[in-house]
């Protein structure tokens, strides 16, 4: 509903100021009658007291909490009051608030849409709260607060999410990116570090007297977070993301170019294409050697079919279900890319994976052919990363 569309577009403004008094709440109804229709702006405007400053949406027009004492003066009609920043955020959360599963984010999502619509950092949400909103910048806002009610995710709403300190775009095509995938990151980088540290002490990889460039391979890449978020922080590595669908990999393209970053992007069915390539163009280095890989990272879809409707809503009925549910195990794709990973790695090239809760033994009994297979915990204490390096 329009809460934050003014009823009667013609209002003017109240003729108190509004700094004085919080405990006035002023309703404005019939917010859909026709022009023609609606009584004269003093009969649509009526100031109530009231002992709370948390008002329950209206279910007819809006409804606004404003500062001012309870009289109020309906002038000539030709200006729409405006809401101030303090007050289009109140609105907002108590709206957002009503519902169970938003609650616990409710003012966080509504002082991030905010923000959004109306281009402002959180500076100036705390510094000028009485500021006044633009009726455009108003409705706005309100759009994005009801689509944010049907559990779309803010991040869909606002184009863009935060990884591994790089903004990406994302859309509903691909998978937000989690703070947990970017231990799988940290893993990799720190695979790689240790092995340029073993070349001093006797256990040197096959990557670090290489004199081509690391070549490393993101399965599943979506947004393009992982390979991304790798071939900013290694400039000289040769990072090739693929993904099933075309839709996320132009978002991971789009997402590369924003951060001039010069990444190689395949459509396959996991490691398909380097196998047997469908054109010369996208499985080259794959026919040339196909054991040229010193890294293969993957966060696949690992959820079992069977937990759906245990998944909160805005990623249950928002998120492309292909990256997230495996199958009715969740190890469906682990089962067919392990295999794969094997037959393209190098010797001692590295295997890293994101894994799903409870997965760890699992896929333990998929990596019995490997060596130095380890587990990374995350915050919580869930073994969320796994690590294996091809036998030399």
């Amino acid at each position: 509903m329009p809460y934050l569309t003014p009823a009667c577009p013609s209002l003017d403004r109240c003729s108190c100021h509004p700094e004085l008094n919080p405990r006035i709440r002023f309703s404005f109804m019939q917010a859909h009658a026709p022009t023609s229709a609606r009584p004269p702006c003093d009969t649509l405007l009526r100031a109530n007291r009231v002992e709370d400053h948390h008002p329950t949406p209206p279910s007819d027009g809006i409804e606004v909490v404003l500062s001012g004492p309870h009289t109020y003066e309906a002038h000539s009609c030709t200006t729409a009051l405006k809401m101030t920043l303090r007050e289009a955020l109140t609105r907002a959360t108590d709206q957002l608030s009503m519902h169970p599963e938003l609650r616990p984010t409710a003012l966080p999502d509504a002082a991030l849409l905010l923000m959004h619509s109306l281009a402002i950092p959180r500076a100036t949400l705390i510094a000028h709260p009485e500021r006044r909103i633009e009726r455009e910048d108003q409705a706005r806002y309100q759009r994005f607060i009801e689509r944010r009610l049907t559990f779309e995710p803010i991040q869909y709403i606002t184009g863009e999410q935060e990884f591994y300190g790089l903004t990406l775009r994302v859309a509903p095509a691909v998978l937000i990116p989690r703070p947990e995938t970017e231990l799988l990151v940290e893993a990799v980088l720190a695979h790689l570090q240790t092995s340029l540290v073993s070349s001093h002490t006797g256990r040197e990889s096959s990557a670090v007297h290489s004199t081509e460039p690391l070549r490393i391979v993101d399965i599943g890449t979506g947004s393009g977070a992982i390979a991304i978020a790798l071939a900013h922080a290694l400039p000289k590595a040769a990072v090739t993301g693929i993904d099933i669908s075309s839709e996320a990999l132009a978002v991971a393209m789009e997402n590369a170019r924003i951060h001039n970053l010069n990444i190689r992007f395949l459509q396959s069915d996991l490691l398909q294409e380097l196998v047997n390539p469908s054109t010369p163009e996208s499985g080259a280095t794959g026919v040339e050697n196909p054991t040229a890989w010193d890294v293969i990272v993957s966060n696949p879809p690992y959820i079992p079919d069977s937990d759906a409707p245990s998944l909160h809503p805005q990623v249950r009925d928002h998120e492309p279900r292909s990256a997230l549910f495996s199958g009715p195990s969740g190890l469906e794709i682990y089962a067919r890319l392990i295999p794969q990973a094997y037959a393209l790695l190098k010797p001692d090239g590295l295997l890293a994976l994101e894994i799903g809760h409870g997965q760890r033994d699992a896929i333990a009994a998929l990596l019995t052919d490997w060596q130095d297979v380890a587990f990374i915990n995350d915050l919580q204490q869930i073994p969320r990363v796994a690590l294996a390096r091809k036998p030399q």
